[in-house]
This record gives C-alpha cells, sequence and structure tokens, in this order.
C-alpha cells in the first residue's frame, strides 16, 4: 500500500470466514502486493461471520487492513459487502486460501486503469502438494486452477479477478448464489451478466496466484457435495437467468441416474470425471424439477433487451 495521500484507485477484497489459519500463511503477500505497487492501493478483508478470532489477528497482524463485518452468510454478499466498503476506482478480488506475487497488485489492476477493459482475470494454479496422479484437470477446475487465461473473454473466477467498481455496483454478485444451496457460480454468473451489460473481459497475463485450497476437498464425499452444488446453481441461473425450459426432466432424471448406478461408481475409490459430471447432471436435473413454475428472478432475455439492459451500462461504469 502506497503511502500517498487521498483516496486509493486500487481496492483488494478478500473475503474470508473462519480461515484465520489460512490468513496467517498467505494473506502477507496480498498485504506485500499492496505496498509493492506504484498505484495507491488498500486491502479490505471482508469477515463473513468468523468465530475463530479472524478480527483479533487482523488487528494485531495488519492493523493497516480494513476489516468490513458482513455477518450474513454467502460470499457473494460479502463481496458485495466489500465492494460498497471499497473507495478505489478499481476493484481486485483474491481468496483467503491465495497466495500472490509481488508484481499481482499491480499487474491486476493495470487493464481497468488504463481503460482497457472492465474486468479482468488472471491465472489461477493448485499447490503443488495439492497435485494427486488420480485428480484430473477437469476436477482441478472445479476447484479453481486455471494456470493461464484465454486473452479475450476468460470465465470469471475471483480467486483472481478484478473489475470497475462502478461496474461491481450496477451488476453487484446475485446473493442468491455463493450460499446454500446454490453455493457456487456467483463469480461465473457476474461475468455473464457483464458481458450482457456489454462489459469487455480480458486476461492477464504473468505469473498465477497459488491456490492452497483444503486438501479435504480432494476426498471423495467433499467431491461430490462440490459437483452437486455446482449443479444446482447451474439450474438456477438456467431457469432464473436464461428463462431456459428443460422438458422430460423426469425421464432425464431417471436416465442419467441409471446411467450413474450402472458405473457402480461406489466400487472406486476416486470418482472419475464421469462420475462427477453425472452427479452434477442428477442434481441440475433435480433442482430443475424442484423450483419449475416458480417465479423468475430476472425478466427474460427478450424483456432485458428491449428494456436496455445491455446498451450503455459499461461505458456508463467506464465513465464514473
Amino acid at each position: 500500500m502506497t503511502e500517498e495521500p487521498g483516496s486509493p484507485d486500487v481496492s483488494i477484497i478478500v473475503c474470508t470466514r473462519n480461515r484465520v489459519d489460512d490468513l496467517a500463511l498467505h494473506f502477507s503477500t496480498v498485504v506485500a502486493s499492496a505496498r509493492a505497487s506504484s498505484v495507491p492501493t488498500e486491502v479490505i478483508v471482508v469477515d463473513n461471520g468468523s468465530t475463530d478470532g479472524t478480527a483479533d489477528f487482523l488487528a494485531s497482524r495488519f492493523p493497516s487492513v480494513r476489516v468490513v463485518a458482513a455477518p450474513e452468510a454467502g460470499v457473494a454478499a460479502a463481496r458485495n459487502a466489500g465492494v460498497r466498503a471499497a473507495d478505489g476506482k478499481v476493484v481486485v478480488f483474491t481468496d483467503d486460501d491465495v497466495q500472490v506475487p509481488l508484481d499481482w497488485a499491480q499487474r491486476m489492476s493495470a487493464p481497468l486503469l488504463e481503460g482497457r477493459a472492465e474486468v479482468c482475470v488472471g491465472g489461477i494454479q493448485a499447490a503443488d502438494e495439492l497435485r494427486r496422479p488420480w485428480v484430473s484437470t477437469w476436477v482441478l477446475q472445479n476447484l479453481a486452477h486455471y494456470p493461464t487465461q484465454k486473452d479475450i473473454d476468460p470465465d470469471v473466477v475471483t480467486a483472481n479477478a478484478g473489475a470497475l467498481r462502478a461496474l461491481l455496483e450496477t451488476v453487484p454478485f446475485d446473493e442468491r448464489l455463493g450460499r446454500p444451496p446454490y453455493k457456487r457460480a456467483e463469480d461465473a454468473f457476474f461475468g455473464v451478466q457483464a458481458r450482457e451489460v456489454g462489459a469487455r473481459i480480458v486476461g492477464v497475463a504473468g505469473d498465477p496466484v497459488i491456490h492452497h485450497f483444503d486438501p479435504r476437498r480432494l476426498e471423495r464425499v467433499s467431491l461430490y457435495r462440490l459437483v452437486r452444488s455446482g449443479g444446482r446453481s447451474s439450474a438456477y441461473v438456467w431457469y432464473h437467468w436464461a428463462h431456459g425450459r428443460a422438458p422430460h426432466l423426469l425421464v432425464k432424471s431417471i436416465v442419467a441416474r441409471i446411467e450413474f448406478a450402472l458405473r457402480l461408481p461406489w466400487l472406486r475409490r476416486h470418482p472419475s470425471d464421469r462420475d462427477l459430471q453425472l452427479a452434477a447432471k442428477i442434481a441440475m436435473l433435480g433442482e430443475l424439477r424442484r423450483i419449475e413454475g416458480m417465479p423468475r428472478h430476472y425478466p427474460a432475455p427478450a424483456e432485458r433487451r428491449r428494456a436496455g439492459w445491455s446498451h450503455g451500462r459499461a461505458e456508463d461504469a467506464e465513465g464514473r
């Protein structure tokens, strides 16, 4: 964090809940990167209802870091609380279990400050100690492993992403996501909405951040829980945003369940990609059956276009 007067140009936001041990291991790299930046940068930690002494730890170890209390459960709500507290024109996100390179803060904010994009995404690499011979690239991607990003229009993963604050105020994270029963996809869905309002999304080259997720997330039960949550979250987006229609849900669900059972997945110590993909599909179809006929949270795509949803919002954000 540069010691310059006035408001910062960049706000780094880290959301956390009961992960003081992760913060003790990795958060110092975020603070060091902010201090190394030539651009005035603040660091905000959003404490999402921790009961493990997180606030006391941050106050003692990092007194210059602002801590924002956001007791309402859910990472989307926590990120929105961080955005509301931010003073920077640009907001950069990472996670509490991530280690960042020294040049990270400046590199991630540059495309946004220079007007080349409204959203940017950097590389994310799973820590070497988390690699397992049986863990596929697809499984790692479900745990936020994208060592390199496409130059143009990458998927948004907030373990390493940034956006103009004005855009985040116009298109906040959907707070129904990032919490049960839709614990995933809040960042990817933000990307979907940002594209619809005309935001430019670019990849940022350079060293990836290192993701030190809990190794227990690679256990069988945890992986099934992860993909099923992803399936339900996909159903939410498909139904409420895309206004998608999926006829014959019961038949499709039965077919998927039969295929899953015939694979005898319980005989395998580690689930295969196909096992997990079928589990996600079954969860998505089940959630679509459950919410079918409910009022939708967003207007239909054609209604959004007629209402001007996608016209001018990104340009307005860029000009603020």
